[in-house]
Protein backbone atom coordinates (compact mmCIF):
# COMPACT_ATOMS: atom_id res chain seq x y z
CA UNK A 1 0.00 0.00 0.00
CA UNK A 2 3.27 2.37 0.86
CA UNK A 3 6.09 2.66 -1.56
CA UNK A 4 9.68 1.05 0.49
CA UNK A 5 12.09 3.66 0.64
CA UNK A 6 15.57 3.23 -0.69
CA UNK A 7 16.54 3.24 2.67
CA UNK A 8 14.33 0.59 3.73
CA UNK A 9 15.10 -1.61 0.12
CA UNK A 10 19.12 -1.00 1.50
CA UNK A 11 18.42 -2.22 4.76
CA UNK A 12 16.50 -5.34 3.31
CA UNK A 13 19.14 -5.73 0.90
CA UNK A 14 21.67 -5.48 3.86
CA UNK A 15 20.08 -8.60 5.74
CA UNK A 16 19.79 -10.76 2.78
CA UNK A 17 23.90 -10.40 2.35
CA UNK A 18 24.38 -11.04 6.00
CA UNK A 19 22.12 -14.31 6.02
CA UNK A 20 23.62 -15.39 3.31
CA UNK A 21 27.26 -14.87 4.68
CA UNK A 22 26.12 -16.39 8.01
CA UNK A 23 24.65 -19.20 5.88
CA UNK A 24 27.94 -19.57 3.91
CA UNK A 25 25.98 -18.97 0.61
CA UNK A 26 27.78 -17.82 -2.15
CA UNK A 27 25.12 -16.76 -4.76
CA UNK A 28 23.36 -13.81 -3.27
CA UNK A 29 19.69 -13.44 -4.47
CA UNK A 30 18.68 -10.19 -6.94
CA UNK A 31 16.54 -7.75 -5.13
CA UNK A 32 14.27 -5.83 -7.64
CA UNK A 33 12.81 -2.55 -6.12
CA UNK A 34 9.41 -3.00 -5.63
CA UNK A 35 6.87 -2.71 -8.52
CA UNK A 36 3.12 -2.63 -8.96
CA UNK A 37 2.07 -5.35 -10.88
CA UNK A 38 0.72 -4.56 -14.04
CA UNK A 39 3.79 -2.84 -14.13
CA UNK A 40 5.98 -6.06 -14.21
CA UNK A 41 3.93 -7.84 -16.16
CA UNK A 42 4.26 -5.21 -19.13
CA UNK A 43 8.40 -5.57 -18.39
CA UNK A 44 7.71 -9.40 -19.05
CA UNK A 45 9.90 -12.17 -18.31
CA UNK A 46 11.59 -14.84 -20.10
CA UNK A 47 9.66 -17.86 -21.26
CA UNK A 48 12.48 -20.47 -20.11
CA UNK A 49 12.60 -18.52 -17.23
CA UNK A 50 10.66 -20.91 -13.87
CA UNK A 51 8.32 -18.59 -12.04
CA UNK A 52 6.38 -18.93 -9.10
CA UNK A 53 4.04 -16.62 -6.83
CA UNK A 54 3.38 -18.19 -2.85
CA UNK A 55 -0.04 -18.74 -2.55
CA UNK A 56 -1.88 -20.54 0.35
CA UNK A 57 -3.99 -22.13 -2.19
CA UNK A 58 -0.69 -23.68 -3.92
CA UNK A 59 0.84 -26.89 -4.54
CA UNK A 60 3.29 -28.05 -1.15
CA UNK A 61 7.20 -25.74 -2.33
CA UNK A 62 8.60 -29.42 -2.63
CA UNK A 63 6.93 -29.90 -5.98
CA UNK A 64 9.55 -27.70 -7.66
CA UNK A 65 11.73 -30.81 -6.88
CA UNK A 66 10.34 -33.07 -9.17
CA UNK A 67 11.57 -30.13 -11.84
CA UNK A 68 14.47 -29.47 -13.78
CA UNK A 69 16.32 -26.89 -11.71
CA UNK A 70 16.37 -23.90 -12.79
CA UNK A 71 18.81 -21.63 -14.30
CA UNK A 72 16.83 -18.83 -13.53
CA UNK A 73 13.88 -18.09 -11.28
CA UNK A 74 11.47 -15.29 -10.76
CA UNK A 75 9.66 -15.14 -7.81
CA UNK A 76 6.96 -13.00 -7.48
CA UNK A 77 5.65 -11.95 -3.38
CA UNK A 78 2.33 -10.55 -3.06
CA UNK A 79 1.33 -7.30 -0.86
CA UNK A 80 0.02 -7.99 2.73
CA UNK A 81 -3.43 -10.11 2.17
CA UNK A 82 -2.34 -11.63 -0.57
CA UNK A 83 -3.03 -11.05 -4.50
CA UNK A 84 -6.24 -10.84 -5.43
CA UNK A 85 -7.99 -13.54 -7.92
CA UNK A 86 -6.83 -11.30 -10.82
CA UNK A 87 -3.77 -10.91 -10.02
CA UNK A 88 -3.33 -14.59 -9.52
CA UNK A 89 -4.82 -15.07 -13.02
CA UNK A 90 -2.73 -12.44 -14.37
CA UNK A 91 0.72 -14.13 -13.39
CA UNK A 92 -0.50 -17.71 -13.79
CA UNK A 93 -1.28 -16.57 -17.33
CA UNK A 94 2.41 -15.34 -17.73
CA UNK A 95 3.90 -18.86 -16.81
CA UNK A 96 4.12 -18.59 -12.99
CA UNK A 97 3.12 -21.44 -10.82
CA UNK A 98 1.47 -21.00 -7.67
CA UNK A 99 3.26 -22.91 -4.62
CA UNK A 100 2.56 -22.68 -0.80
CA UNK A 101 5.38 -21.82 0.88
CA UNK A 102 4.26 -22.62 4.54
CA UNK A 103 0.60 -23.13 6.51
CA UNK A 104 0.61 -19.67 8.35
CA UNK A 105 0.27 -16.62 6.03
CA UNK A 106 3.29 -14.36 6.70
CA UNK A 107 3.64 -10.58 6.06
CA UNK A 108 5.39 -9.12 3.08
CA UNK A 109 8.81 -9.01 4.22
CA UNK A 110 8.83 -12.31 6.29
CA UNK A 111 7.38 -14.34 3.32
CA UNK A 112 10.52 -12.83 0.88
CA UNK A 113 12.87 -13.83 3.52
CA UNK A 114 11.40 -17.40 3.79
CA UNK A 115 10.68 -17.98 0.83
CA UNK A 116 14.44 -16.84 -0.52
CA UNK A 117 15.61 -19.23 2.28
CA UNK A 118 13.93 -22.38 1.61
CA UNK A 119 14.14 -22.16 -2.16
CA UNK A 120 18.40 -21.58 -1.44
CA UNK A 121 17.49 -25.44 0.63
CA UNK A 122 16.06 -26.66 -2.13
CA UNK A 123 18.22 -25.65 -4.98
Amino acid sequence: TKPYTDKEISKFAAHCVAAAEQSKQIILPTLEKPLKLSSFLEQGTSATDTKIIFEATGSPLKTILSKMLPTKLTVAFGPEGGFTLEEQHALTSQGFEKLKLCSPILRTQDAVEVGIGALRCLL
